[in-house]
């Protein structure tokens, strides 16, 4: 008889912790803004002859040939650059799953952010890539993807 009452008061005491678990949402360390997002269309084929890719009034620069498997810098020039807040790069395959990879850059001049990227190395060879610059301002975040072939 003890060990059914032990057992039913665990059983209650661990529903009673999963549900305060439930109940009692903890407030994040990090608060991420809820802004809408813009989307641009993709730029395709970048990077074939030159080091720079255009959509919009955004430039993105990688060097060409573009290396994998080691750092190199990547850079995005605002023609245009209203209050930004923050810009992000993210890398992934477009044909192939590699993962997601997200970048934060920082401002090097005004209208210019940057830092070292890696891209990782396809053991198929040459693989098709999508890099979305994301840009935060005050009242929105837009999306500006750029498509190239690297490996």
């Amino acid at each position: 008889m003890k060990k059914i009452n032990l057992t039913l008061i665990s059983s209650l005491f661990l529903i009673l912790a999963i549900f305060l678990v439930i109940a009692i949402k903890k407030p994040s360390i990090i608060e991420e803004k809820s802004l809408p997002v813009v989307l641009l269309p993709a730029q395709e084929s970048c990077f074939e002859k030159e080091n720079q890719c255009i959509n919009s009034d955004v430039v993105l620069h990688f060097p060409t040939p573009i290396p994998v498997a080691q750092s190199f810098e990547a850079r995005v020039e605002f023609k245009n650059h209203p209050k930004i807040e923050k810009v992000r790069l993210a890398l992934q395959g477009v044909e192939m799953d590699m993962g997601h990879l997200e970048y934060v850059l920082q401002e090097k001049t005004p209208g210019v952010f940057g830092r070292e990227v890696l891209i990782p190395i396809c053991l198929t060879g040459k693989m098709k890539w999508r890099a979305v610059v994301k840009v935060d301002t005050k009242d929105k975040q837009t999306h500006i993807p750029f498509e190239f072939w690297a490996g």
